[in-house]
């Protein structure tokens, strides 16, 4: 059976609600325990640009901003002066929705390299 089709607003809202629970289930497991402290640490003020895309990261079709509390990532709708860039197929966010709890069980499943390169790179 083939899953709905969400609009962009509704899959990336979906998306960050499974990285929420995910994170929330794993945090206290590496590599998520250090992942967060350095988050928080790092993150703090600053607005991460999320460009969704459907088959080239050169043609984005829609924009949000996400922001980091210190437990959860916050989604707004829109470009806000981001500080960080991240583009994300929008395949891979609907594969996340549709398998939820495969990601929140396995959440090196939702690659998260994109985070950890630019937490990498902002801390140098």
């Amino acid at each position: 059976m083939e899953a709905k089709q969400l609009a962009p607003d509704a899959l990336f809202t979906q998306y960050i609600d499974v990285v929420n629970r995910a994170i929330a289930a794993n945090k206290d497991e590496i590599p998520f325990k250090q992942l967060l402290s350095v988050g928080e640490k790092i993150l703090g003020d600053k607005r991460i640009g999320v460009e969704i895309y459907k088959t080239d990261p050169k043609y984005p079709h829609d924009y949000f901003t996400l922001t980091y509390s210190g437990k959860e990532l916050h989604a707004t709708h829109g470009k806000d002066a981001p500080d960080i860039g991240w583009k994300v197929k929008e395949e891979h966010l609907q594969h996340v929705v549709d398998d939820p709890d495969t990601f929140i069980e396995h959440p090196t499943k939702l690659d998260l390299d994109w985070l950890k390169t630019r937490l990498s790179s902002i801390k140098s």
